[in-house]
């Protein structure tokens, strides 16, 4: 192997490793973010209302929609 190709190899590993660290961070991030604003809880208030809690960048109205039996 030449020299050249040793380089391109290291340079492709590289970008790779770039490029996968980078999609690890952000969806650490969305989780965090989700976490944070309480995706998927829900709390009761006095009346009795179900106030849910909301999702960063992912849709709920499935979780949200009630289901009536057929």
């Amino acid at each position: 192997m030449t020299r050249r190709q040793a380089r391109a190899i290291e340079r492709r590993n590289l970008i790779g490793e770039y490029v996968m660290g980078t999609v690890a961070i952000l969806l650490t991030l969305l989780l965090a973010f989700n976490w944070m604003s309480g995706c998927g809880t829900f709390t009761r208030t006095v009346d009795g209302k179900i106030i849910h809690g909301s999702c960063v960048f992912i849709p709920t109205f499935a979780i949200h929609t009630p289901v009536t039996p057929q």
